[in-house]
Order: structure tokens, then C-alpha cells, then sequence
């Protein structure tokens, strides 16, 4: 078994921004430069969308996961969003679940891009109402670029950092575009 430094995990709350910087702030989450012409259209996932999910994501991880896929979009109060390109590709999800306390954990965010990873994160906290009152819980990992990104816009006061045990069988083929990872 090999140790390596994997992330930061933590609650994330809202940073105090300077409004003069900031162009949109939905409930304390500044997105800078918003005018860019944007990637994705993010939307609530549909039963329809499974079978383009499930091949994303295997994709991403390198083996299938239809069954979990299956169970998980079973479970109560999960919230999945779907990022979709013009032509209806995948370009990345996220997923938001309240833990036993009514507290927000972000248990998912993949995505292709930096822009897309944030539409994601912007859509799904923009409708979570427990996200006002308690933040979120997430945890990045920090070999995604893209997750360096995303803490740009958070305040990182109170993440802590991690350790992932793993083998060297770890199966993700497209590590770069996992950006939250979170069991609950």
C-alpha cells in the first residue's frame, strides 16, 4: 500500500469577496468572468441521460459502474446534474446529497474543463437551500487542475488535508477531470 497526499477536505463557505471583483455572487460562490462564452448547458439529470452517464463515466474511471449508477440515483434527496455540450455530449456531473444532519455534501463533481466545473457547481449550490444555512462538504482532490480553479472562488480557511490509501491498481484513467470525490 502506497500513502500519498490526495486532497483537502472540509466544509466550504462562502468568501468574503470584493464586490468590485466580482460580476455574479449566488449565496456567497463569486464567479468570475462570467461573459465567457460558455461550454456547457448544465441541466437536472433525466432517465433518459443514463446510458450517456454510465459510458462517461466509465470513461472517467476506466470500468463500468451501471449498478451503482442504478442504486445511487435511487437514494433519497440526491440532487445530479449533468453537464451537455451542443451536439448533447457529456462534459462532466455533479451531485449533491444531505448527509443525516440536513448538511449538504457535494459527492461528486467531474468534469472536462475548469469553465464546466464551475457551471456545475454554480447550478447545483444555486438550488440547494441547506447550502445557505450550512455551506457544503466536499473533498477535492488536488491533482485536478481543475480543483485549483474551483478554490479560487471558496473560502479555504477551514479545509484540512488528507491522505488516499491506495494500491497501485488505482483504476482512474482520466484523474485530471475528478475534481470532488466525497463518501458519505
Amino acid at each position: 500500500m502506497a500513502l500519498r497526499s490526495a486532497g483537502i477536505v472540509g466544509p466550504v463557505r462562502p468568501r468574503p469577496v470584493d464586490l468590485l471583483d466580482v460580476r455574479i455572487i449566488v449565496f456567497g460562490i463569486a464567479l468570475t468572468n462570467p461573459v465567457r462564452q460558455a461550454l456547457s448547458t448544465v441541466v437536472k439529470f433525466k432517465k433518459s441521460m443514463f446510458h450517456f452517464l454510465v459510458s462517461y463515466d466509465k470513461g472517467i474511471f476506466g470500468f463500468g459502474r451501471r449498478r451503482f449508477w442504478r442504486l445511487t440515483l435511487n437514494e433519497e434527496s440526491l440532487h445530479l446534474r449533468v453537464a451537455v455540450n451542443a451536439s448533447n455530449r457529456i462534459r462532466g456531473y455533479a451531485g449533491l446529497q444531505e448527509d443525516t444532519k440536513g448538511v449538504p455534501v457535494l459527492r461528486w463533481l467531474i468534469a472536462n474543463d475548469g469553465e464546466t466545473a464551475k457551471q456545475l457547481l454554480f447550478n447545483i449550490l444555486a438550488d440547494s437551500h441547506a447550502f445557505r444555512e450550512h455551506g457544503v462538504w466536499l473533498a477535492l482532490y488536488v491533482r485536478s487542475h481543475i480543483a485549483s480553479e474551483l478554490l479560487k472562488h471558496v473560502d479555504t480557511s477551514r479545509l484540512q488535508p488528507w491522505m488516499q490509501v491506495f494500491n497501485r491498481k488505482e483504476p482512474f484513467l482520466h484523474y485530471r477531470n475528478i475534481v470532488v470525490f466525497t463518501y458519505i
